[in-house]
C-alpha cells in the first residue's frame, strides 16, 4: 500500500491556512498568527520605568504598546505621576522586559544610544504654569505640550504623534518609542455638547466618542512602541459605598471613572490612586505637612500580578518636590509591616523587622554578621536599637542617611517584602513557615 503525503502537525496546518489567506495590505487592520509556545503576539517587550521602586516593582512601570489608565480621587497625585512619566521619557529610562524560564521578569535598561524617544503631554487640566519651566532632576524638560477642548481633537493629536513615530521607525536605524500622556481624558467634551445652548437637554455623547476613538486607537498603540497614559477622575459609587465598613480603606470598586466604560475596557494597565488621610511629617513636631502619602492599587495588569497595593510619597518642597523614591520605599515597608513605628502619625521610632523575616543584618559595624539567629540574639544590640533586637532610627528625616548607610540590608528587606506581595498564602498548604506572612495578611485586612 502506497504511503500518503506526510501530514502537517494539526496546529501548523491551521496556521498555514491562516497565513495563506492573510490580506495583502494592512488597510483592514492587523492580521497576525503564531503558536503560543513560539511567540506570544501580545507580549510586552519594553517599559518606561518611573524611578519609584514600589511602583516599578509592583506595577511594572509604564508598558509600551499599551494604554494605561491612572484613575482616582482628586488631589491624589495623578498629575504628578503623569508629569513624572513624561519626564522619565525625556530623560530616557526605557527598559527591555527580560523573562526567565519560570515566567519571572526583570528589566534591562536600554543604552540611550540604542533608541530614539519622543514625549507629548496633553495638558487638558491646564495644570502647567505657562510662565514656569518644567524642571526635573535639575534638568529643564523638553517635551511637546498640547491642549484640546474636545475629545476628537485629543484623538487627532494622539494619532498625529503615532503617525510620526511610525514614519520615524521606517527610516531610523534605532528603536523608536513614543510616550503620550493625556491629563485628563475626562476633562474634554464633544463639539456638539460644547456648542449646545445652556440648559438644553441631551444625552451624554462623550462615552460614545471615547469608545469609538479608543477602538480605533488601540490597534495603532499596540502595533507600535507607543505608551499612552491617561489620567481619569472618579465619582463615588454611593450604592457600593453604603456597604463599606466604617474606617476601612476605600477601594477602586467604590468609584466610577468618568467618560463611561471605554477607557476601562481598552486599558491594559489600570492603577487606582488615593491620598491617605494623614499629615505627613518628616519630624514629629513639624507644624506643616512635608508632603502626602499616596496609596495605589493595580486593578488590571499585564506584567505583574494584579490586585496589589503599595504606597508612594509626594513631597511639596519647591526644589526637591515630587514623588520621592526613598520615602516611597519607607512607606511601603511600613504599610506591609516590614518596618514598624511606635507612632506612624507623628513619625517616630522606626524599627526594621529583620529577625522576623529571617534576615541577619551585616552593615551595622559587624555586630550582626553571624549565620544563626540564635547566636545573634546573644550579641550586643546595634546602634539605635534601644531595648529592641532590630535596628531602628528615630524620625523619617533620618531615613535617607540610614538607608544609604545600610543599603545592602534594607535591600534584602525590600526583596522579602516584594516576595510577600506576590505570594498567595494557602496555595501550597499552611505550615509553620507561613505564620509570619499570615499574621501580616490578617493585620492588613483588619
Amino acid at each position: 500500500m502506497a504511503k500518503g503525503p506526510k501530514l502537517l502537525d494539526f496546529q501548523d496546518a491551521v496556521l498555514a491556512r491562516l497565513t495563506k489567506i492573510a490580506p495583502h495590505s494592512d488597510e483592514g487592520g492587523t492580521w497576525e498568527v503564531s503558536r503560543s509556545n513560539k511567540e506570544v503576539l501580545s507580549s510586552i517587550r519594553y517599559v518606561l520605568t518611573t524611578g519609584i521602586t514600589p511602583f516599578d516593582d509592583i506595577v511594572g512601570g509604564m508598558p509600551f504598546g499599551r494604554i494605561v489608565e491612572v484613575f482616582g480621587e482628586e488631589s491624589s497625585g495623578k498629575t504628578a505621576l503623569a508629569l513624572l512619566t513624561a519626564a522619565r521619557a525625556d530623560t530616557r529610562h526605557v527598559c527591555e522586559v527580560v523573562r526567565d524560564g519560570d515566567g519571572n521578569i526583570t528589566f534591562r535598561p536600554l543604552d540611550p544610544n540604542e533608541y530614539e524617544i519622543v514625549a507629548f503631554y496633553v495638558d487638558n487640566e491646564r495644570s502647567l504654569d505657562k510662565d514656569e519651566k518644567i524642571i526635573f532632576e535639575g534638568k529643564e524638560l523638553d517635551v511637546g505640550i498640547g491642549a484640546a477642548d474636545t475629545i476628537d481633537y485629543v484623538f487627532k493629536m494622539v494619532e498625529a504623534v503615532i503617525d510620526v513615530c511610525e514614519e520615524r521607525a521606517q527610516v531610523s536605524s534605532k528603536l523608536v518609542f513614543g510616550v503620550i500622556v493625556v491629563d485628563t481624558i475626562a476633562s474634554t467634551t464633544t463639539r456638539r455638547e460644547l456648542d449646545a445652548k445652556w440648559g438644553a437637554e441631551d444625552f451624554p455623547r462623550l462615552p460614545a466618542q471615547l469608545s469609538k476613538g479608543f477602538s480605533k486607537l488601540v490597534r495603532r498603540v499596540n502595533s507600535n512602541n507607543v505608551c499612552m497614559v491617561c489620567t481619569n477622575q472618579v465619582r463615588m459609587n454611593y450604592e457600593a459605598a453604603q456597604g463599606r465598613r466604617p474606617g476601612t480603606t476605600p477601594r477602586s470598586f467604590l468609584y466610577r471613572s468618568l467618560g463611561g466604560m471605554a477607557l476601562k475596557f481598552y486599558a491594559s494597565h489600570r492603577v487606582f490612586m488615593r491620598a491617605v488621610p494623614t499629615k505627613y511629617r518628616l519630624l514629629p513636631d513639624a507644624q506643616f505637612a512635608a508632603g502626602m502619602v499616596v496609596e495605589f492599587s493595580t486593578v488590571k495588569n499585564r506584567l505583574r500580578m494584579p490586585q496589589r497595593d503599595a504606597r508612594m510619597v509626594l513631597l511639596y518642597d519647591r526644589k526637591r518636590g515630587g514623588f520621592n523614591e526613598l520615602f516611597s520605599v519607607l512607606e511601603t515597608l511600613l504599610y506591609l509591616g516590614f518596618i514598624e513605628a511606635e507612632s506612624k502619625e507623628r513619625g517616630a521610632n522606626f524599627s526594621l523587622k529583620f529577625h522576623s523575616n529571617g534576615i541577619v543584618p551585616t552593615t551595622f559595624g559587624g555586630v550582626r554578621t553571624e549565620t544563626t539567629l540564635e547566636e545573634d540574639d546573644q550579641k550586643p544590640l546595634p546602634k539605635r536599637g534601644g531595648s529592641k533586637k532590630d535596628p531602628s532610627f528615630r524620625f523619617r528625616a533620618e531615613w535617607p542617611a540610614f538607608y544609604h548607610e545600610h543599603k545592602a540590608d534594607v535591600d534584602l528587606l525590600w526583596k522579602a517584602a516584594i516576595d510577600y506581595v506576590f505570594s498567595t498564602p494557602g496555595l501550597d498548604g499552611i505550615s509553620e513557615d507561613d505564620s509570619v506572612g499570615l499574621s501580616k495578611l490578617e493585620e492588613l485586612e483588619s
